[in-house]
């Protein structure tokens, strides 16, 4: 990675992000697990490298010194390479409880998430000048040790980093009445004042690019207060730089779109975002590689490799304009597949970017990364039967995907298909939606003219590429069909949860849901097929999942994805006709 990243080197300063956990924080999940616990247990903090003697007796020793050896090693790479370095960190992360019982009046707000939690969880008050000394100490030694770190991009209130009395705490604004009359303004101006001090003792000075959940009185009145070389920067989004902070472009793979799926491009997207720099104030490009936030996947090293490509390529010669992006990408088509296949490639680039944009526009309740990049691993959607009646399988049956779903309730896991995160999924009007079925289309005919290329000088590359797609579409598919397999379940609950009916003999059409059901099932059960031919075809490098079932958790499939795919396969064959048996099937 670093090797790929130095080739920027001629066009400015290059960091990359090191601030990544040797391991999970295992420490971090409450006994009988707790969904919300499972977002943040990869997410860093300096704390979690290079604890204040005051925290370090409340982490795993071993796991706080394999952070450091990792953070150390990665240092080192960068050094070779003559690179800088960014470090991603929760400030001010949650701390275990244990500390708060030693330290009862460092106990800042609660910043769990009350809908998605099973155990509460508080973050250190920043109203007192004894946790902003830690801070500062913390950054202190982070520096000291690794002083080839230029940016922290610091996240707050957000996935259990938070700030007293601060409107964004899920749980509403709360934190030790002491503090309550401070403003949020004053007491963030403190925390980052902190951190920078921490920074400059020891010798080095750093940028902080701060995101998180802030209202607009709060950011009024910060705005004004924040130090030097600090900027609010919004959460990441792929079609507009975060507002706040002018001078800088947020843009990479299309890994927050696709993920479990990897190896996605969108060529023309990644492009008009480039195109933002060119003679503007913008001075900062960040290049997203991997999962934002939560760590639990990164795109292999040859997609990486191929968005170097792309970005040397641009500003070697910068350009703006729709035609002369055109003609940029024919240079990139002609340059990965070949000038007889130029024209093709192009197409076909262009097409996966399309695919993506045209399926945003069908439902952009769908887009929202958690919904659509996280929904069919932490809803197990890929793996997972969709049955009429989910109530039907046998503990041992469902004990394979059900622990994993995300959801407060097993009852929700197990019977709702529409539940994401505590949070109403949206879907399109109908199921076979056309602007959804044409976006799909196009994405199958873009994969289809990846294939179809030979003599290209990247084709491997671009058959996986195409495999990308294929995955990713199948990932839409699913979600399109288990939203709507749960909008006949929800029409017909009295029915469900009645006894077995025996319908009459009569002729007639039956219920209409019964055939829209079978509809959806034989898509769902085809799809599923498609899915497992794919993986078994070499997709499954490019689809994030733990090397071990240990790791396997709410955000990370497991590692046995192919045969979980067949188990899902055979029990929806099984229960095929039980539709059958609570809503009257058609006769003739």
């Amino acid at each position: 990675m670093a090797a790929s990243a130095a080739r920027l080197k001629p066009f400015g300063e290059v960091q990359v992000d090191i601030g990544i956990l040797a391991d999970k924080g295992w420490h971090d999940v409450p006994p009988g697990g707790s969904p919300w616990h499972e977002f943040g247990t990869y997410n860093s903090a300096a704390f979690k490298f290079f604890p204040n003697p005051k925290i370090a007796p409340h982490l795993p020793a071993q796991w706080v010194a394999e952070n450091r050896k990792l953070l150390l090693a990665k240092a080192a790479i960068l050094r070779q390479h003559g690179l800088s370095a960014a470090f991603t960190s929760n400030e001010t992360n949650y701390l275990p409880e244990s500390f708060f019982r030693d330290n009862p009046e460092l106990r800042g707000p609660r910043v769990d998430h009350p809908r998605r939690t099973r155990a509460v969880a508080f973050s250190p008050c920043m109203d007192r000048p004894e946790m902003l000394a830690m801070v500062e100490s913390m950054i202190h030694e982070l520096i000291r040790n690794v002083p080839e770190i230029k940016t922290i991009f610091a996240q707050n209130n957000d996935s259990g980093a938070g700030l007293c009395w601060a409107s964004g705490q899920y749980s509403g604004p709360n934190g030790p009445e002491f503090c309550r009359n401070r403003t949020t303004g004053i007491r963030l101006k403190a925390l980052l004042e902190a951190m920078q001090r921490g920074a400059s003792t020891a010798g080095g000075a750093i940028t902080v690019r701060l995101a998180g959940t802030f209202d607009e009185i709060e950011e009024r009145e910060f705005t004004p207060l924040l130090p030097k070389d600090t900027f609010l920067s919004r959460p990441y989004t792929r079609r507009a730089p975060p507002e706040g902070d002018p001078n800088i472009v947020w843009t990479g793979t299309m890994i927050h779109d696709a993920y479990p799926v990897l190896g996605l491009l969108d060529v023309e997207q990644l492009v008009s975002r480039l195109e933002l720099t060119h003679n503007t104030p913008v001075r900062t490009v960040v290049l997203t590689v991997g999962q934002p936030w939560y760590y639990r996947g990164n795109e292999p090293p040859a997609t990486v490799g191929k968005l170097i490509d792309i970005v040397e390529a641009y500003y070697s010669k910068p350009f703006v304009g729709p035609v002369a992006r055109r003609q940029f990408l024919e240079s990139l088509a002609a340059r990965w597949g070949g000038e007889n296949n130029r024209h093709t490639l192009a197409d076909a680039l262009a097409a996966v970017g399309s695919a993506f944009r045209t399926k945003h526009e069908a439902v952009p309740g769908f887009d929202f990364y958690y919904f659509e990049g996280y929904l069919p691993a932490s809803s197990r959607f890929f793996t997972r039967p969709m049955l009429i009646r989910p109530e039907a399988l046998s503990k041992e049956e469902e004990s394979y995907f059900l622990p994993y779903v995300f959801a407060v309730h097993e009852s929700v896991a197990r019977t709702d298909y529409q539940d994401a995160y505590e949070t109403r999924l949206m879907g399109p009007p109908v199921w076979d939606y056309p602007i959804l079925r044409a976006a799909l289309k196009e994405a199958i005919t873009a994969a289809e003219a990846l294939e179809s290329l030979q003599g290209a000088p990247e084709q491997a590359w671009l058959r996986d590429l195409a495999l990308s797609v294929r995955m990713w579409a199948s990932g839409v598919r699913s979600i399109n069909n288990f939203y709507f397999a749960q909008e006949i379940r929800n029409r017909h609950l009295p029915e469900l949860a009645g006894p077995v009916r025996v319908h009459p003999m009569a002729s007639d059409a039956g219920d209409p849901d019964n055939l829209r059901w079978l509809q959806i099932q034989r898509n769902e059960f085809d799809n599923a097929n498609e899915l497992f031919a794919l993986l078994r075809n070499d997709g499954l490098k490019h689809f994030s999942r733990a090397q071990d079932q240990k790791h396997a958790d709410t955000f990370l499939m497991g590692p046995d994805v192919i045969p979980e795919i067949q188990k899902k396969v055979d029990l929806m064959r099984r229960h095929w006709r039980d539709i059958d048996i609570y809503l009257t099937p058609g006769r003739k």
